[in-house]
């Protein structure tokens, strides 16, 4: 301790009361970076003993991420000649890395060279690491914000926001053009101004919010702005709380509104279907007289019970298939006739009786079922894909 102090041009009283009652941890090193000197704070909060602290390396205690940028700055205030000050992780001896800023100027002797440098190191730790901690906060504030304004910007959802006097203070461009004029004229008008053919169906609903905190969602109406085709919407109205208050100054109610038009006229469409595919399978299924339908190129798409019954097979080991190669197709005179089919060839029974014709036999005039019992008697007819039949 003398040996610093007398070092340092002080006596060893003055040395020892200053370094020892000063709360921060004192070092002392030679001009080339020697440590030659901590107080007590320091040995205790290294872990070095007071023995061993001359000619240690004070590498030995930065991180070792740290130590090239420490080792950078020393070089620098060394060469320079200038204070030396840095921020570096330093191992306690509880082995924990902690933030202290390290500073410390040069001392010169009488011909003005540097003789010495002393310093001190300041726990920074809590101070760093709630910068980083607020660092965080602003990004991840920054990031809902941004969040926030590309949904209220661009999702094809109204979002808006109502003051306790029911006046409107936020807007998107969704929500203003579903009311029926620009944003910029919304702001700061009452609700009851923005859409006075809704007003009396809306005006309990933000009340009710404001009165009691709670939610209303999905509340069905239809809004015709500037005269235009009627379009129906859902909105929701919720309290804008913080903590338990709704927000008194500014901001009371937040509205989400929904434009619900196509999905709307889409289910009703879809409900008109069940009812016509309802209608066309009861009429289909009760009646007498056997129907079936083919595509273009003859494969079968649908048939009744009834032609299940006559034809002996089931809709589901037909469909699909050509009618043609199923059924018992024969010529007047009561011989099979088998349909050619390649290519995209489409039977009709016009085509069947020109190529009976052609091979001698007389045109198809019978077709019978799995079972070879009489079904149909064909009659032909002119113009073009018209064909139908007599049940026997």
């Amino acid at each position: 301790m003398s040996h610093a102090g007398q070092r340092c041009g002080l006596a060893d009283g003055d040395w020892q009361m200053i370094v020892e009652s000063i709360p921060h941890m004192v070092w002392v090193a030679a001009p080339d970076g020697r440590v030659e000197y901590i107080n007590q704070l320091g040995n205790h909060y290294t872990g070095w003993s007071a023995g061993a602290t001359f000619d240690r390396d004070w590498l030995e205690v930065i991180h070792p991420d740290d130590a090239p940028t420490a080792a950078h700055t020393w070089r620098y205030a060394s060469r320079s000649e200038t204070p030396h000050t840095t921020e570096c992780r330093i191992r306690r001896a509880d082995g924990e890395y902690r933030w202290p800023v390290t500073r410390g100027p040069p001392l010169r002797d009488a011909a003005g060279q540097v003789a010495k440098w002393i310093g001190t190191a300041t726990d920074n730790h809590d101070h760093k690491t709630n910068e980083a901690v607020l660092r965080e906060a602003h990004r991840a504030t920054a990031e809902v914000l941004t969040l926030l304004a590309t949904l209220q910007a661009e999702a094809p959802v109204g979002f808006g926001f109502i003051d306790r006097d029911l006046c409107m203070v936020r807007i998107n461009q969704e929500l203003a053009s579903m009311t029926g004029s620009p944003a910029e004229e919304q702001i700061g008008r009452p609700v009851a101004e923005v859409v006075p053919e809704l007003w009396e169906q809306l005006e309990p609903v933000p009340r009710h919010v404001l009165a009691t905190g709670e939610a209303i969602r999905n509340l069905s109406s239809a809004d015709r702005p500037g005269g235009t085709e009627s379009r129906e919407v859902l909105a929701s109205h919720y309290p804008a709380r913080v903590g338990d208050a709704i927000i008194g100054i500014g901001i009371g109610i937040g509205v989400v509104v929904v434009e619900v038009t196509d999905r709307l006229q889409l289910a009703s469409a879809l409900k008109e279907l069940t009812r016509a595919e309802e209608f066309r399978s009861t009429v289909m299924g009760e009646m007498a007289e056997g129907v079936f339908t083919q595509d273009g190129d003859g494969r079968l798409m649908y048939m009744n019970s009834a032609a299940s019954r006559m034809l002996g097979w089931a809709e589901s080991e037909l469909r699909g298939r050509y009618m043609h190669e199923v059924l018992q197709w024969r010529t007047a005179d009561g011989h099979p006739f088998a349909t050619p089919l390649t290519g995209r060839c489409r039977p009709r029974l016009r085509k069947v009786a020109r190529n009976a014709a052609e091979a001698g036999r007389s045109p198809v005039r019978t077709v019978r079922n799995r079972r070879g019992v009489l079904i149909l008697r064909v009659v032909h007819r002119g113009g073009r894909g018209r064909r139908g039949g007599d049940l026997p």
